[in-house]
């Protein structure tokens, strides 16, 4: 799959209002992310590699199916949570962004021998995944990733 990274301005996207996100589907929801968020780069990554390369994080924050789940099925103002069907959408709101990263500058090095172990496209993706997040943290953005 190509993993697409889009920094997201959360007020494009009120949870007070999700209008735009009608009527509930991942189709107008990673649209208006793509629309309205800001492209920045994309990495080539296997499904079950990117799903192995989140868990590496809930092992070291000791926080079960939570990246896997936000990586996987996330969405801007949890517009998308228990709809069923199949779309895979990560999203990590501006909250979220500066622990992620201050996790991945942490345990660096246990990240990058993990995710070179899961396979080369991992191992590039967490780089990508970090210049994202610095960037994401420096504008406290949030940050989308979609999976084509």
């Amino acid at each position: 799959m190509i993993a697409g990274f889009y920094l997201i301005d959360e007020a494009d996207f009120p949870s007070d209002n999700l209008s735009w996100a009608a009527p509930f589907e991942a189709g107008p929801v990673i649209d208006r992310i793509k629309e309205k968020g800001g492209s920045w780069g994309d990495a080539a990554i296997d499904l079950q590699h990117y799903a192995d390369f989140f868990e590496i994080f809930e092992v070291l924050a000791d926080m079960p199916d939570y990246f896997r789940e936000c990586a996987i099925a996330g969405s801007p103002g949890a517009a998308l949570t228990n709809t069923p069907g199949s779309w895979r959408l990560g999203y990590f709101d501006a909250a979220i962004v500066p622990h992620l990263l201050g996790v991945l500058q942490i345990e660096r090095d246990t990240i990058e021998a993990k995710a070179e172990a899961i396979g080369e496209d991992a191992a590039h993706f967490m780089l990508v995944f970090e210049e994202a997040l610095e960037e994401a943290k420096s504008r406290q953005l949030a940050l989308a990733i979609t999976h084509d």
